[in-house]
């Protein structure tokens, strides 16, 4: 994603003096990347609101009272998917950081493990 937004952020912050850049969840660990990404940039201020800046495992607290197997099922099997070439065509898999599969990880998230210097 930062690849197809990067430019188009350029030609925008290129109309100001200073950019204040605020990203949301997902949305500020793309600022995130782009920022580090771009050369000279004129981002003056960065703000991340939730945004799992070191990744997510597991699955989330509520989700176990609508699928009470998914997050043993998150931590014992959905690695496998995640960490395939296929797995990280989806978005949401490029950020997550399985710590009990930390070798896969580093090999296979190129996005998230570039980012957080890995």
């Amino acid at each position: 994603q930062v690849k197809e937004i990067l430019p188009q952020m350029k030609k925008i912050a290129a109309q100001y003096e200073k950019v204040i850049a605020v990203g949301y969840s997902q949305g500020g660990l793309i600022w995130r990347a782009m920022i580090e990404e771009w050369d000279e940039h004129n981002v003056d201020t960065f703000i991340s609101l939730a945004s799992p800046q070191h990744g997510v495992y597991g699955a989330p607290p509520l989700a176990e009272n609508f699928i009470p197997f998914l997050d043993w099922y998150s931590r014992t099997t959905i690695y496998k998917f995640i960490f395939t070439k296929f797995g990280q065509t989806f978005s949401i898999f490029n950020y997550y950081m399985d710590p009990t599969h930390y070798e896969q990880y580093l090999e296979s998230v190129p996005f998230f493990t570039s980012l957080n210097n890995e």
